[in-house]
């Protein structure tokens, strides 16, 4: 009897303590899960968009797409403007302008190396190591404005080109050109003449 009762003894200590182990074991786990969902909760939300640092990509571009190729003039002597444009917003623009013997020729790209081009409202303002030029859009019009343009990196005359051609939008593509075809004093008379009066110039006596 007394060893029985030893036994039952020793039972109820170990059953004791696997109580008390499962206990401690509950325990650890409760102070971890509330560690772990503390911190989670502490985490801040990842921003959506771009990341941080770099400005977010504009979209291609949508819409319905124009095109335009509007000559002026004679052919000796005109202007023409040629136009790609997708929902109101312009893509590329092509000047191109002849008083024969001489020609222009102003090529403009979006999103190329050799322009940078920023859009305000109806505005585009496009910089370039020559000078810079102006979109501006309407809702009838697509116009393009020449700002102390470098006239000898395109034309390979002097001077700078100042003024602007516009384009009607719809099927009727009537264009008109103010102050880029202008010439100066010099280049407003025939090669051979211009020469001539050179050496004449020079020769008249200074008041």
């Amino acid at each position: 009897m007394q060893a029985f009762n030893i036994i039952q003894r020793r039972n109820g200590l170990a059953a004791s303590a696997s109580v008390s182990a499962l206990v401690v074991m509950a325990a650890w786990l409760t102070v971890v899960t509330l560690a772990s969902f503390s911190a989670h909760a502490q985490q801040k939300p990842m921003a959506k968009g771009a990341p941080a640092g770099k400005p977010a990509m504009k979209g291609p571009p949508r819409g319905p797409v124009e095109k335009y190729d509007c000559k002026i003039g004679t052919e000796d002597q005109h202007a023409r403007i040629a136009i790609l444009a997708q929902g109101g917003e312009v893509q590329s623009v092509a000047y191109y302008s002849k008083w024969k013997p001489r020609t222009c020729s102003v090529h403009l790209q979006r999103n190329d190396a050799f322009s940078k081009w920023k859009d305000t409202g109806d505005a585009t303002v496009i910089n370039t190591e020559y000078g810079d030029f102006l979109i501006q859009v309407s809702r009838g019009e697509y116009q393009l404005f020449f700002r102390e343009v470098d006239r000898m990196h395109f034309c390979g005359m002097m001077g700078k080109l100042n003024g602007s051609m516009t384009v009607t939008r719809g099927p009727r593509r009537q264009c008109t050109v103010e102050g880029i075809m202008d010439r100066n004093d010099t280049e407003s008379l025939p090669t051979a003449e211009t020469q001539a009066a050179a050496p004449a110039e020079a020769a008249r006596p200074a008041d």
